[in-house]
């Protein structure tokens, strides 16, 4: 039967898929190959590589949410309603602005510092200017009626 025992394992050698000739079996502790990564355990965590240098944070897993900035909101509106109040309605969009900055100031984490500031800076401009343009506009009246005035008395 010895004989008999050699044939079956060199059978069973030669139908190995990894024992054909230029095989070389992996280094024992090497990486799958690339591309590759066997699916977790049912319970488990999936392992996620770090990014590369440079690249920013991963994307989080599926299923979960991204980190929410709470202070993001009331800086993005803080900006959107400082840039209307110089387009539109200057002192309803300039005093919601402020309010929203505000806001930010007191939930955010200075991540988002910039859109804040954009915004508190334009409603600012716009006050001013509308200050400026009210000032002018009584001015003007006064004058005028202080024109029309002393020429309705002289005449």
């Amino acid at each position: 039967m010895e004989p008999n025992d050699s044939a079956e394992s060199k059978n069973a050698q030669a139908q190995s898929p990894e024992s054909g000739p230029g095989f070389q079996s992996p280094p024992p502790g090497s990486y799958p190959p690339p591309g590759y990564y066997p699916p977790p355990a049912y319970g488990q965590v999936p392992y996620y590589q770090p990014p590369a240098p440079g690249y920013g944070a991963p994307y989080p897993p599926y299923g979960y949410a991204p980190p929410v900035d709470p202070g993001e909101s009331d800086a993005s509106s803080c900006q959107l309603f400082g840039i209307l109040s110089l387009c539109t309605v200057p002192i309803i969009f300039a005093i919601l602005a402020l309010v929203r900055y505000n806001a930010y100031k007191r939930t955010g984490n200075g991540m988002h510092a910039s859109s804040a500031n954009t915004g508190r800076v334009c409603a600012i401009i716009s006050l001013v200017m509308q200050g400026m343009a009210l000032i002018g506009f009584i001015l003007y009246f006064v004058f005028f009626i202080g024109v029309m005035g002393i020429m309705a008395f002289s005449s």
